[in-house]
C-alpha cells in the first residue's frame, strides 16, 4: 500500500508523461494540477483515509484506487473542474463529489472511515 510520502512523486511522474503516451492518444496530467491534487490527497490521508494507488486515464484525469479491507473504491478526478466520480465495487454504489466542497468531502471520508472500523473490514 502506498504511503503519504509517495503522493507528490507519483503525481509528478504522471504529469511528466508526454501527450500521446499510449498509442498516441492519451493526454498527460496537467502539471499545474499536481500541487492541488497532492494537497487534497494528503489531507484525506491525514483524516484517516488510506493512500490510494494513482493512475492516469487516457483523458488526462487522475484515477485513484483504494483497497479497503474486502472493499475497493475507485475515484476519477478531473483536475480542471475539481470534481470527481467514485464507485464502490462491493456495494455497487457510485456518486459524484465536488472536491472543493469541504462538507461533502468530510461526509465522504467519514463514510469510508466508518467502514474501516467495521470488524469484517478491519480483519480482512
Amino acid at each position: 500500500m502506498p504511503d503519504a510520502a509517495s503522493i507528490r512523486p507519483r503525481l509528478a511522474a504522471l504529469a511528466a508523461l508526454t501527450p500521446g503516451w499510449v498509442d498516441g492518444e492519451c493526454l498527460p496530467l496537467a502539471y499545474g494540477a499536481v500541487p492541488w491534487l497532492a494537497d487534497w490527497l494528503e489531507a484525506r490521508a491525514a483524516e484517516g483515509m488510506p493512500v490510494p494507488y494513482l493512475y492516469l486515464t487516457v483523458e488526462g484525469e487522475l484515477q485513484a484506487e483504494w483497497d479497503i479491507g474486502r472493499d475497493g473504491v475507485e475515484m476519477t478526478m478531473d483536475p480542471t473542474t475539481r470534481r470527481a466520480e467514485w464507485w464502490d465495487f462491493d456495494r455497487d454504489t457510485s456518486g459524484a463529489l465536488d472536491m472543493q466542497d469541504a462538507d461533502a468531502v468530510a461526509e465522504w471520508v467519514a463514510g469510508w472511515r466508518a467502514r474501516l472500523q467495521r470488524p469484517e473490514v478491519a480483519s480482512a
